[in-house]
């Protein structure tokens, strides 16, 4: 079996910690008068307050709903995307991230 180097094996070790430099990414997901069949999903951002902004910036009417959803991947069938976190305008269940609540 052949060593490894120290500095390879350093190396090797420090991108594991880091993730690669992978940054977090957000998207918006908007939907018009609070129906998934009007759904509008917006473009990627690198930070939370930059969702939050498109969202609250697409808002027209009282019964609209929206969300930011953080480091996803579409993972099932229909491509619906599995997320880091989901942070809401309403708080789906106790203690769930809120636009009031979430703690960057």
């Amino acid at each position: 079996m052949k060593k490894i180097s120290l500095p390879l094996l350093l190396f090797l070790l420090m991108i594991s910690l880091t993730g690669c430099g992978a940054k977090d990414t957000w998207q918006g997901v908007y939907y018009e008068h609070g129906m998934e069949e009007n759904e509008l999903y917006g473009p990627i951002f690198d930070n939370f307050d930059a969702c939050k902004s498109w969202v609250l910036g697409k808002k027209s009417n009282s019964d609209d709903t929206y969300h930011c959803i953080k480091n996803c991947h579409k993972a099932l069938e229909d491509g619906t995307p599995i997320c880091e976190t989901v942070v809401r305008d309403t708080e789906l269940f106790p203690g769930s991230d809120t636009f009031d609540n979430y703690k960057k």
